[in-house]
């Protein structure tokens, strides 16, 4: 069960608390852990070196104790916004990962369906059509379509938006194609038309392949 409780007249959850509270957790720790025992370090081997008996021990005292301060609150400022660009880049790459997946698997299945579709002109669908349609390989469609529309825009940059949105179109025509299947004519000229366009949403998606699977990072799977 989720527990909640009420602050300032609204629910608030427990998870909601913890997540939006995350940056200061990180930003305690790492001066906890990082930068008061190096400030600590560096002051006692500064004081050392300059250790002089009168003002002079005192004046380097001073400035040893300003400078670590410095260096640790420039620490605690730098870390938290490097921390959360790791974390933004690296959810990047694994949306990348997934659109490419994606790409790959309506490449091989685009090719399956063209190659389905040319070769029922020579033997009229018996050994093309018919086993396509017995193996259930139209039924691959839905579920690839639906994992498409699932992928959130908005984290995209504007080249990948244009590739998700062809791989939506192609995806919606090769489907609306398998539907047609029981009344294919493999002789007929719209037929013939969609074959082409079969090959062409094939070609855009070799393409994303291609663009996608250059310099991809490797991701890990158990972050």
């Amino acid at each position: 069960y989720m527990i909640s409780i009420i602050f300032e007249g609204r629910n608030v959850t427990i998870k909601g608390l913890l997540e939006s509270s995350a940056a200061f957790a990180i930003r305690a720790m790492w001066i906890t852990l990082i930068v008061v025992p190096a400030s600590w370090i560096l002051i006692e081997t500064l004081s050392k070196v300059f250790s002089l008996s009168g003002p002079e021990s005192t004046a380097a005292a001073v400035w040893t104790q300003g400078i670590g301060s410095i260096l640790a609150i420039i620490g605690a400022a730098i870390f938290p916004y490097w921390h959360q660009s790791q974390v933004e880049s690296r959810k990047a790459d694994r949306l990348k990962s997934i659109v490419l997946l994606l790409a790959r698997n309506q490449q091989e299945h685009l090719r399956l369906l063209h190659s389905t579709l040319f070769n029922a002109q020579e033997d009229f669908g018996h050994k093309t059509i018919s086993p396509y349609v017995e193996n259930e390989w139209p039924m691959k469609w839905p579920a690839h379509t639906e994992a498409l529309r699932a992928i959130p825009i908005a984290e995209l940059d504007a080249g990948q938006v244009y590739m998700v949105n062809e791989l939506k179109v192609g995806a919606d025509y090769a489907w609306k194609v398998c539907k047609d299947l029981e009344s294919w004519n493999v002789l007929g000229d719209r037929e013939r038309s969609v074959v082409k366009q079969l090959n062409h949403y094939w070609e855009m998606a070799s393409l994303t392949v291609a663009l996608l699977d250059k310099g991809l990072k490797p991701i890990n799977s158990g972050r």
